[in-house]
């Protein structure tokens, strides 16, 4: 009885370090699984994650040029999970619920979001001051990539 207890423990504990270890190693690859999309228009070639940070939760709202700055984000994808964790820091629940909140105070509009990501590309590559995300799967076509600055 005493071996079995022992047993138990022991799975428990090289089961609690696997997952900590397989966090670990998603955690630091996440951003080779999303890349930063906008307009042509857009002059801007890198952004840090706080940067990216403001514009996707409306704090900041033109670009450099005084260009006005255009959300999009993905609706219910793997990409969209990815994103919201990595630079917003918040779940999607708490993001969508950060629009809802910016819209009944008046200080901004829910982004336009889409089901798919070749449509969301394609309305960037279509709308001047349009940024959003796609993952690394995708080929980006037709707009800028913006990198990551740590």
């Amino acid at each position: 009885m005493k071996s079995r207890f022992a047993f138990l423990i022991m799975r428990i504990v090289v089961g609690g370090m696997l997952v900590v270890f397989f966090n670990g190693l998603t955690g630091s690859a996440a951003w080779a699984d999303v890349v930063i999309i906008a307009h042509p228009s857009v002059d801007v070639e890198s952004m840090t994650a706080q940067e990216l940070k403001n514009v996707f939760l409306g704090n900041r709202v033109k670009w450099n040029d005084h260009l006005q700055i255009k959300v999009v984000v993905l609706k219910d994808l793997p990409a969209h999970e990815q994103f919201t964790r990595k630079i917003v820091h918040k779940t999607t629940a708490q993001f969508k619920n950060w629009w809802r909140q910016m819209v009944f105070t008046g200080k901004g509009l829910i982004p336009r979001s889409f089901n798919s990501e070749q449509a969301l590309m394609a309305y960037v590559a279509a709308n001047e001051g349009a940024v959003g995300y796609i993952s690394s799967e995708l080929k980006p076509v037709g707009v800028r990539t913006i990198n990551v600055l740590d």
